[in-house]
């Protein structure tokens, strides 16, 4: 496909497009905190910054370049937002939310456990939740994440264990 793009086949970067859309989107969406309007116009972004690269420059490793430029468009614009920061956990939030929910697990419903995961991952600093979305949505390896990420592999595996364990530490100091 990037060599059908480089010849000037519009065909060939819809089908790219088509593609990679969605997984960009739902990449961006995690990292941003499941910010839609920003998801949204960041991926057109990245595809846009796609093409302007693909026609000039050779490129191997497609997939890695669209995932190398969603994470870094995605800082820059939190840095410009500033939603880096550190923001402290909303218990009030939560409280309400819980009062409302029988403890047991089995009756719990898969959307409030969704709900309520989603509140909690945004509690982890940016690169914990990243690392966790490339693992568990995108099945990606530990190899592929420290490629994409420019990390070290044994790096990888210490973010997980270090956010998986910050979010027992969050769920269980709310009950859960």
């Amino acid at each position: 496909l990037v060599l059908k793009i480089q010849e000037g086949t519009q065909s060939a970067f819809e089908e790219l497009y088509e593609r990679r859309e969605k997984k960009i989107y739902a990449y961006l969406w995690n990292l941003l905190n499941y910010n839609y309007d920003d998801a949204i116009s960041l991926t057109s972004d990245v595809f846009i910054k796609l093409y302007e690269y693909v026609k000039n420059q050779p490129l191997t490793n497609v997939k890695w370049f669209i995932y190398r430029l969603a994470h870094n468009l995605a800082i820059d614009r939190m840095r410009a937002k500033k939603t880096y920061m550190e923001t402290s956990l909303d218990q009030n939030y939560l409280q309400d939310s819980l009062a409302y929910v029988d403890w047991h697990k089995d009756r719990l419903q898969s959307s409030f456990k969704q709900k309520l995961f989603e509140q909690l991952i945004t509690y982890l600093d940016i690169q914990q939740r990243e690392i966790l979305y490339l693992v568990y949505q995108e099945k990606k390896s530990y190899q592929e994440i420290a490629s994409i990420l420019w990390i070290n592999k044994n790096s990888v595996w210490t973010i997980v264990f270090n956010a998986k364990k910050k979010l027992n530490e969050l769920a269980s100091l709310h009950g859960i």
